[in-house]
Parts: C-alpha cells; structure tokens; sequence
C-alpha cells in the first residue's frame, strides 16, 4: 500500500496551483493556490471548469520522496488515478524471464492508475518517484462517484485510455 505521505493539499477551495522550479522544492505544502488547477493539464484541458473543480475537489496533492514507491504491482491501495504534477515516476512490472521490466517513466502532465477506476483487481505494476515527485491523487470511490455524475470526465478518461491501449498496440507490432 502506498504511504500517506504528511505533504497533503486538498484542492476542494482553490483551483489553480503553481509549483515551485525547483523539484526538490516542489511538495503539496508550498503550492500557491489561484484559479483553476488541473486547466494547464492536457488531460483535462477541454473539460468544462465546473467539472475540472469537481475533480480537483476528489483528490489531493502528496508528495514523495526520490525512490518512495506510489503503488507497488500486486497490492491494492485504495488510489486510482495519479495525474504527476512534478517530478518524474518509473513505471514497471515484475517478469519471470526479465526480472524487473521497465514500461514508462511519465513526466508532469501524465496519469496513471486509470484501470483502477474500472476494475478492483491488485495494481499490474509498480510505481516509484525517480525524482521528489508531487502527485495528484484520487481515492477509487471518490473519483467513480465523482464519474458516474460526471460523463465530460468519463469520456475523457475513456479517451485517454484508448491513446493508451493504441499506442501499446503499435508498439507490440514493432
């Protein structure tokens, strides 16, 4: 299970964030809060404000530490969707003729955990900060009640997981 970490923000005030430039300086305690936070985020870019507020009040900003685990393969952690505000995480999976097999390493502004929200199955992979990394993070029952009253987000996230599906499928016919 994913720590709870003690840097935590809710966003269910406030909706515009900046960060820090320095990462190592970039934690969930010294954000400056504005208008609209998940606006600059290509995900959720073309999301109306009202449902981009609504998402933003379902989760919280935590931060980690370089090589602190997010989620680990196999292991429910009660967190869905991760969206990296800061810093980068490696994403990989346990294979018994590779040992450990790097699949991606996500920069700010990409997501992860989204089959989650879908199904109550153990994490398919593990997650680890390569750098102090700050996350968005929304519970599963929070972001698919958050869903199931929400469809503009429902479809996005459809969307961005059929991007996903594709793209692996390109790569596997290399």
């Amino acid at each position: 299970m994913a720590p709870r970490h003690h840097h935590k923000q809710s966003w269910q005030d406030s909706s515009r964030w900046t960060a820090p430039d320095d990462a190592d300086a970039a934690t969930a305690d010294n954000l400056q809060v504005g208008a609209d936070p998940l606006a600059h985020m290509p995900f959720f870019a073309n999301l109306r404000p009202a449902d981009r507020r609504a998402l933003g009040a379902a989760g919280e900003l935590r931060s980690y530490p370089a090589g602190a685990a997010l989620v680990r393969e196999g292991q429910r952690s009660g967190v869905g969707l991760f969206i990296i505000m800061r810093g980068s995480v490696r994403i990989t999976q346990a294979s018994a003729s590779d040992g450990i097999r790097p699949l991606a390493l996500l920069e700010p502004g990409e997501m992860f955990g989204e089959l989650a929200l879908l199904d109550d199955v153990p994490h398919s992979a593990t997650a680890t900060a390569v750098s102090p990394t700050l996350a968005f993070v929304t519970p599963i029952f929070d972001i698919r009640a958050l869903l199931r009253h929400n469809p503009e987000i429902a479809i996005s996230l459809l969307a961005q997981m059929s991007q996903r599906i594709r793209a692996a499928e390109a790569w596997r016919s290399v």
